[in-house]
């Protein structure tokens, strides 16, 4: 996990071990007369590509990698802004991150050992969305407490730019030739993407909740320099994660 995250995470989960403690003076502090217009929540989960296109199609041809060698953690954060009682703006980042190893895998070197390369891709996106609640999330008791539910589903629809890189380096074959030649390939960039998702909040605590989500992002890039001759790069994919929402004003 990256620095910043490991520093994210550590402060949300330490505000949810303080949160039993305040919860004893939350009505005191007017927290639970009106519902909190704002929540702050970190994720962990798993991320995968989808990883189609020739560009990806040649890869796991010529190497010894398929699609699901680049699944990899992902790990994120999100702070929702309520603007109706069923309607959130969201804007949200993560961060998936994996390097695999790899060897050709119809060739091998001279001196007899397999001919081996690594292949990174890297995915940050960074976004808006519109977030909405299926059930109400909570009711007035009376005029001066507002209870949460315990249980509320969500679907969202967002946009964004995603920061990427897909990074081949190694030992390649060219196929007239036969020759192994060192060499590193790259696309990087910025990329437009739409995601779609769908999840719901478990109430723990009055200000502390278990979020669980799936995302489908869409996404592609320009595969230059290095890919120039390929398709467009595929960027999309599927996660799930699961997470911590912090209820604030």
């Amino acid at each position: 996990m990256h620095g910043t995250a490991r520093l994210t995470v550590g402060l949300m989960f330490a505000a949810a071990v303080a949160s039993p403690l305040g919860a004893q003076s939350e009505a005191s502090r007017g927290y639970l007369f009106r519902e909190p217009p704002v929540a702050l929540s970190v994720y962990g989960g798993f991320a995968q590509p989808v990883a189609t296109g020739d560009l990806w199609a040649f890869t796991f041809d010529e190497l010894t990698l398929g699609r699901r060698d680049f699944g990899a953690e992902e790990w994120g954060g999100d702070i929702a802004f309520r603007i109706s009682p069923r309607v959130d703006f969201v804007v949200a980042y993560s961060v998936n991150d994996v390097s695999r190893r790899s060897e050709s895998r119809d060739w091998v070197g001279t001196d007899g050992f397999p001919i081996r390369q690594t292949s990174r891709l890297i995915r940050r996106p960074f976004g808006a969305s519109l977030r909405y609640h299926m059930w109400d999330r909570g009711r007035m008791l009376g005029t001066r407490a507002w209870v949460p539910n315990r249980f509320v589903p969500f679907v969202g629809l967002g946009f964004g730019r995603m920061v990427y890189s897909f990074d081949q380096q190694g030992e390649f074959v060219d196929e007239a030739t036969l020759d192994v030649f060192t060499d590193r390939y790259r696309a990087a960039g910025r990329a437009a993407y739409a995601q779609l998702s769908a999840g719901g909040a478990w109430t723990l605590l009055p200000s502390l909740a278990l979020t669980g989500e799936a995302r489908y992002l869409f996404a592609s890039a320009d595969g230059n320099p290095s890919f120039s001759g390929f398709d467009r790069l595929d960027l999309s994919g599927l996660s799930a994660n699961v997470g911590l929402t912090l209820r604030v004003f």
